[in-house]
């Protein structure tokens, strides 16, 4: 914007020293007046223009660098997906392997239960077994205890002290 009024106020000069050109001394003094007008405003175009390309170098160091910290968020943007994945391939296999092991112990402690069932199952048989031949050979026992005192008491009358005594 600047600019642009500079400009317009260094032609409107150039117009009017073109203007009296023609014209006598009063005029060559007007001119010169023009004519340093002239020189000014170039001094001062020269100087906004020189702060114009001040401003455009800083703003494109500016844009380098932004691009360039663009650049390297975009690459650690990338890393940071990438290692994400990876985490999250992760942990679908730990996901996988303990459903895996939850299955497999879920199946070894049926396995477990139904095997030792059994094993308790055969121990209660075996215990029902062997109190069925204790009491059947208590009951053996009784009778021999019984035969025994009988025969005892027969065989006092008949030699009485050769006999031992049984417990």
């Amino acid at each position: 914007m600047r600019i642009q009024r500079q400009m317009i106020c260094w032609m409107g000069v150039v117009a009017m020293a073109l203007g009296m050109a023609g014209c006598s001394g009063k005029s060559k003094a007007a001119l010169d007046a023009a004519k340093a007008d002239a020189t000014k405003a170039k001094k001062e175009l020269a100087t906004v223009k020189s702060e114009m390309e001040a401003a455009v170098s800083k703003l494109t160091s500016e844009k380098d660098a932004l691009a360039t910290q663009v650049k390297t968020m975009t690459s650690e943007l990338e890393k940071f997906k990438g290692d994400l994945a990876a985490a999250i391939k992760d942990r679908d296999g730990f996901k996988e392997q303990i459903q895996k092991l939850t299955g497999d112990q879920a199946g070894a402690v049926a396995d477990a239960q139904k095997k030792y069932q059994s094993i308790i199952d055969e121990l209660k048989k075996q215990l029902a077994d062997l109190t069925g031949k204790f009491t059947s050979l208590q009951g053996e026992n009784s009778k021999l205890q019984s035969t025994i005192k009988e025969l005892q008491e027969k065989l006092k009358g008949v030699g009485g002290n050769l006999i031992p005594k049984l417990p």
